[in-house]
């Protein structure tokens, strides 16, 4: 995601707080090929919707995993508490 490539996974674990079906990624149902093939389907035979979302996929990684707006928002917390 954070390269901006669609990503695509099942809803397992942490994924799909990150990865949400159709907006930030794709998501297929574990254990199940027909569902993949029905999500690898919508990515490649859409262009317009695979840029988008993996725009989308790629700001939401930066927005939520870069280390260094992790370390800016921590720091604003910390300053916003303010000496007690």
């Amino acid at each position: 995601m954070a390269t901006g490539v669609a990503a695509m996974a099942t809803p397992v674990s942490g994924i799909p707080e990150v990865i949400r079906d159709g907006d930030t990624g794709f998501l297929a149902e574990e254990g199940n090929w027909e569902s993949l093939a029905e999500a690898l389907e919508k990515v490649l035979s859409d262009d317009e919707l695979r840029i988008e979302v993996a725009q989308r996929g790629r700001q939401e990684i930066l927005a939520t995993h870069d280390v260094g707006n992790s370390a800016g928002e921590l720091l604003r917390r910390i300053r916003s508490r303010g000496p007690k």
